[in-house]
C-alpha cells in the first residue's frame, strides 16, 4: 500500500544534511547533499538521482515501506539476461525497507530518469537510507539493517 507522501519540508521524512564530510569504506571523503534538491516532481513521492556516468537512475520512494533501487541504461556484466536496458529488459536492483536487496530484469522504469546527478563523493540520506556515489558505482544502505546493494556496470551486488 502506498502511504501519503510527506511534504518536501517534512523533517521527519528527510535526514538533514550534515555540514562535515564522512569517510566512505574506500577512504574517499563523502559530502552529504540536501535531500530537497533530489525530491521528485509532483506526482513522484520520493528522491531521485542519476549517476555521473549517466548509466544509472536511482531513487528512494516514500512508500510504506520505502523502496530504494537503481536501474541501468547500459548492460550490466553479472546480469547478461537483462539484454535490453532501454527497453523491455532493464537491469535493476532494489530493496524494500527492512528487506534484502534483489537484482532482476525490469520491464518498467521505476526510478525517475530526469533527476539531478549525485556527483562522485556525494551521499544522499533520506527515509532511513543512505546512497553514496563513487567512481566505482552507487551504494545504497538501509540504515536500520546495514543491508543494501552496490550498482555498477561491472555488477549489481546485494549485501547483508
Amino acid at each position: 500500500m502506498v502511504s501519503t507522501s510527506p511534504s518536501p519540508n517534512d523533517s521527519a521524512a528527510i535526514s538533514e544534511p550534515v555540514s562535515t564530510t564522512t569517510a566512505s569504506e574506500s577512504g574517499e571523503p563523502l559530502t552529504p547533499v540536501d535531500p530537497i534538491d533530489f525530491r521528485g516532481p509532483d506526482g513522484y513521492a520520493g528522491y531521485f538521482f542519476i549517476s555521473p556516468s549517466g548509466n544509472l537512475s536511482c531513487g528512494v520512494w516514500d512508500w510504506d515501506p520505502a523502496l530504494t533501487g537503481c536501474q541501468s541504461w547500459a548492460l550490466v556484466e553479472n546480469l547478461p539476461e537483462c539484454d535490453d536496458p532501454v527497453g523491455a529488459s532493464s537491469p535493476a536492483i532494489e530493496f524494500f525497507e527492512g528487506q534484502p536487496a534483489d537484482a532482476y530484469c525490469s520491464a518498467e522504469g521505476m526510478f525517475w530518469a530526469e533527476a539531478p546527478v549525485l556527483e562522485y563523493g556525494q551521499q544522499l540520506s533520506v527515509a532511513g537510507v543512505t546512497c553514496s556515489s563513487r567512481a566505482n558505482g552507487v551504494t545504497c544502505v538501509d540504515e536500520n539493517t546495514g543491508s543494501g546493494f552496490t550498482a555498477a556496470k561491472a555488477g549489481f551486488v546485494p549485501f547483508d
